[in-house]
């Protein structure tokens, strides 16, 4: 057996105080007590919350996952957070030779921020819909800060339903679009991926 180092020798002294506080056993029947719970109230959520830290979720988990969101469309999203889906930005960034030109407008690189955001194909559809719900909205330089900032204050409620659920509705008729561009070497208008996400 090795000897511990001056790290784990007060880890080993933490945990032992920790044992010392275990009380003694006895005859009684055995009760549930979490020291993070009022009275008998145990649940998964406050034992995550008390693992993190009791802080509340960030601003990425309450973006990304939401429960009207189809899974693979969260997923695509929190790729994108992450710079990881495969745009040709980051295939060349990983060493694979290729021609990075936008599947959409073919005119310059394609990135994320590009391909959802800044490209002109996308504008369009991006205008579209904002402009049918009677908002002036200017994107962020990121899909991030996009979404970041994506929020509607008044008109009713089936009004702000729709604005919240917009983003990703575009962001992933985009990817299904470059994919078919790139994969299928079939190309809709912009026009006709507005009236397929109608």
């Amino acid at each position: 057996m090795r000897d511990l180092n001056g790290e784990e020798v007060n880890d080993a002294a933490e945990l032992y105080n920790l044992l010392e506080q275990i009380p003694s056993l006895n005859d009684e029947d055995d009760q549930r007590k979490c020291r993070f719970v009022c009275g008998n109230k145990f649940s998964s959520k406050l034992c995550y919350e008390k693992l993190i830290g009791g802080e509340e979720t960030n601003f990425e988990e309450r973006l990304i996952w939401k429960k009207t969101i189809p899974s693979k469309v969260s997923i695509h999203f929190w790729a994108c957070f992450h710079n990881s889906i495969p745009t040709l930005d980051i295939l060349s960034h990983r060493g694979i030779s290729i021609v990075n030109r936008c599947w959409m407008c073919k005119e310059t690189s394609e990135d994320i921020n590009h391909l959802f955001l800044h490209c002109r194909y996308a504008k369009v559809i991006w205008g579209y819909f904002i402009e049918s719900i009677g908002v002036s909205w200017v994107h962020g330089r990121t899909l991030q800060e996009s979404m970041e900032a994506w929020r509607l204050s008044g008109g009713s409620h089936f009004r702000r339903k729709i604005w919240d659920l917009l983003p990703y509705a575009i962001v992933w008729a985009l990817w299904l679009e470059r994919n078919a561009r790139a994969f299928n070497s079939k190309e809709n208008s912009s026009m006709d991926i507005i009236l397929q996400m109608g």
